[in-house]
Formats: structure tokens, sequence, C-alpha cells
């Protein structure tokens, strides 16, 4: 087998080395087997056609790798496919002696991959000592991420384990670590997988996997996020948290995702629900690769797609639930500059007390201290519609001290509604920090601001039906006009 050369390209400005680190020396014994989740057969066809791992072209002159292979949910089908090619290119099964390998951990069931690769080869026409040979050469008992870094791939397909790395020995997660530098903070075992699989594909190849998602928006994900957007192409994802992906019922968040070492293009997004499983894998492929998406026009069950025409960069954080949203997210985005170019963004004010400071009471102290308010629920409907709401306000228009606070003196009816809650007020954090402002509010209303224009926009919160005062608006509605 080739050994693979180690160099490094710059991409968009980061360096990153394309193939793995020097191999680690191995642990006294291998980690044990854990966090096995078999995938349905659906979901692997599927798979293999978006990696583009097909009967009709030549599989037997590419090197496609299976990193976690279990009993042979993936493998099985990549073998009847490879040897479909041989048959449909006329070339001899014993061509294939170097076209697949499998790593499994588990000796029992490294067994049962080979002998299934058996019967499938004496099924397509190879004589059971020639079955064996190749099925002995493709499945290796032993850690993937201990040897992936000697071979070069030209397709890493599978579905990797999901395993934290507090439930493997400290001793075999060090090195795991050493090893794999995308693996940070309480990152799970797969995003090594995703790492080794990137780093030993060929130009052109491909790392297709079905995988927990959380790493492509959570912290432990951003440095291999990093990885992905320098030097890769992310072709299609698909989120399957509702798709019956798996043989049993398990605690995961699921999504398809095709990352080909090439230049980014465009990405199909998608979201596959349980209908998805009664569509032919092909079809289902057909409307997901992001070529032939282009003049898909019939849509399908369960299925809901969208073409993202830029990618996300750096470590960002990959939202994709929604295709319709990301996309047009990323139409926005290639379109408008930020908003903070042209305007400035911010929260409404925190009073540390809204049952004080929030108010429907017109007549509740002097007119001039009162600042009608916008709620979240004041643009539910998409037109501001004022429900009535005060601030009462304990910022001077014009300050001469370093507070900005109004002199209580000149208010008799400030002062004695502010008296009447002195306990309450006092008690708040920012009041103990600052015994002579116990009656502001968190954040200083900025007066200035109420005479220019404003967009309004409800905090996410407002999804979850609960509004919280201190995200809204402290400006005047006559403002927002």
């Amino acid at each position: 087998m080739p050994q693979i050369e180690t160099t490094a390209r710059t991409t968009r400005g980061i360096q990153q080395t394309l193939f793995a680190p020097p191999v680690p020396a191995r642990p006294e014994a291998p980690a044990e087997a854990k966090g096995v989740v078999y995938t349905k057969r659906w979901v692997v066809e599927l798979l293999l056609d978006l990696a583009g791992y097909r009967a009709e072209t030549n599989l037997i002159d590419t090197m496609a790798v299976e990193p976690s292979a279990g009993d042979g949910a993936f493998l099985g089908p990549m073998v009847e496919r490879l040897a479909e090619s041989c048959r449909t290119l006329n070339r001899p099964l014993s061509d294939c002696a170097a076209s697949l390998l499998a790593y499994e951990l588990d000796e029992e069931s490294a067994g049962k991959a080979r002998a299934l690769a058996v019967r499938i080869l004496v099924k397509s026409g190879a004589t059971r000592a020639l079955a064996e040979t190749l099925a002995a050469g493709w499945v290796r008992t032993g850690d993937y991420l201990f040897e992936s870094g000697r071979i070069e791939a030209d397709f890493v397909i599978g579905n990797p384990p999901y395993i934290r790395l507090e439930e493997i020995p400290e001793e075999t997660a060090m090195l795991y670590r050493d090893a794999w530098p995308a693996m940070r903070g309480r990152a799970d075992l797969y995003v090594a997988f995703f790492e080794a699989a990137l780093r030993q594909l060929r130009p052109g190849g491909v790392c297709a996997f079905i995988c927990a998602d959380r790493w492509m928006r959570n912290q432990y994900g951003a440095q291999l996020r990093n990885l992905v957007t320098s030097a890769y192409g992310v072709e299609v994802v698909v989120e399957m948290h509702n798709a019956d992906a798996f043989a049993d019922e398990v605690d995961a968040y699921p999504a398809i995702t095709v990352i080909r070492r090439q230049t980014q293009g465009s990405t199909v997004v998608a979201t596959a629900g349980p209908e998805a499983e009664h569509i032919s894998p092909r079809m289902l492929s057909d409307a997901l690769h992001p070529a032939r998406r282009r003049g898909q026009s019939a849509a399908l069950p369960g299925l809901r797609t969208a073409v993202v025409d830029t990618w996300f960069k750096g470590s960002d954080p990959w939202p994709c639930h929604s295709p319709e949203q990301l996309a047009l997210l990323r139409r926005l985005e290639d379109r408008f500059p930020k908003l903070e170019v042209n305007a400035r963004v911010g929260i409404g004010v925190a009073t540390g007390n809204d049952s004080v400071f929030i108010t429907k009471n017109p007549n509740l102290v002097e007119s001039s201290r009162l600042l009608r308010l916008a709620m979240a629920k004041d643009i539910a409907t998409g037109t501001l519609e004022w429900s009535g709401h005060y601030l009462v306000d304990p910022w001077t228009c014009r300050p001469r001290n370093g507070e900005g606070l109004v002199d209580l003196g000149k208010y008799p009816r400030l002062r004695a509604y502010f008296a009447e809650h002195a306990t309450a007020l006092k008690k708040r954090h920012t009041a103990v920090n600052n015994l002579n402002g116990w009656y502001k509010t968190i954040d200083r209303v900025t007066h200035a601001l109420a005479a220019k224009p404003k967009l309004y926009i409800a905090d996410i919160k407002v999804l979850w039906n609960k509004p919280s005062s201190h995200l809204l608006e402290n400006y005047r509605l006559e403002a927002a006009a």
C-alpha cells in the first residue's frame, strides 16, 4: 500500500497539515469496543451513493476505507458494489485485493464482517479460497485511529463510534489527543475519526459519515470545523434527527456529512424525516447531489433541501437545522454588509427588578420620569403595537455627575415611589456596589437614541414564550415610527 507523503497546503490564509501526524505508539491494550450503533441499509445505500461509491464506476482501482466496520453494515454493500463493478468492467475479483480496507476493534465483530464478505464474494462467483483471502486482507482487527495515517484513501465511509473521551482509558485518550489535534475539550471520539478520515484522503477523495451533529455547532467541534473549511469542501449535510436511521433506538442527533478534499463549492443542506426511508436511496441521492440538485423539480416526501452557494469559514458554527432559512441567511450575507457596519446594535435595558421599574400606570410618578417601552410581544405581528408599558426612568437627560441619575429631591412622587421599594432595590447587586446609586437600573438609559430610527427585533426567548424585560428596548415608541 502507498505511504502517505507528509505535506502541507495553505488554503484561505490558514496552513493545515493535510495528513495525519506520525503514528503514535499503541497502548498495551486497545480501547474497549463501545459506542456501537448499527446503521440501517437504506442509510448505508444513500451514503454510498452520495460519496460516489457506485457500481457503475471503476471501484477496483480506488481505495475505500470503513473505519469502524462492526458486523459489516457498510462493508457488505461496499463488497456488493465492488463485485458489480468488476462484472461491469469485465475484471476478475482478484484485482480487488487493494480496493477495500475495514477496521474493527472487536475480533468477534471482525470475524462476522469477514464471513459476510466471504458469502457475498462466493455468491458473486469467487472461489471460497479467493473469497477468504480477500476478506482476510480487507478486514483488520485493529484501531483505525492508530493505523489510518499509513494509507491514502479515495473513500472513507461509515458510522464512527460515539464515545466520550472520559469513558476511554486515560493512556489511550492521551495518545488520541496527541495524534488528533482537532479533538479538544470534552470531545467525543468521533471527532478524531473525522480528522483521521479527512487527513488520509487523496486529492478529490471523499469522507462520507453518518454521525452525531453536535460538532457542527458546539465548542469542542471548533478545531474540526476549522480543518474542514481550510482545505476541504462540504458537499452535503443532511440532518436526520427524525429519520429512522439506526437498527436500534439511540439517544443521538445524527446527520450525514459528505466532505471532499477539494475547493469548497455549493453545498446541499437538507432535513430528512421518517418518510425518507420509503424512497429509493438513488432518488434521494440525486435530489441531494449538488450538481443534480440544480435541476431537481419534484419534491420528495420527508425531504427538504436547499442549495447554499457559500459555506461557513474558519471555526464558525454551522446552523443547519432549517435548509430554507440557512439558504436565505447565506444569500443575505452575500448581498448585504453586516448590520454593525451601518447601525448600532444593542439590547434593551436591564433593570435588576422589573416589578419596580416597569409599569402600565401612567400616573405612577411624574410624567417626565416615564419612558414608553416596546415589549417583545408588541412586535409579534410584525407591526409595532404598543401594549402600554412604561419604564420608570431614574436617569437624567443631561448628566452633570458621573452617575447621570436624577436628583430625587426634584421629583417628590418618584422619590416616594423608590422609597416605598427601597428595601428590594438596595438588595440588588448593582446597588450593593454603589450605595449612592441604589435606585438606578443596571443599564443606563441613553436618551439621545430615542429620536433615532430603529429596527426592533424580538429576542429568541420569545420563541420559548418566556419574554424577559431586560431584553426589551428602552426607547420611546415615537422614535420607532
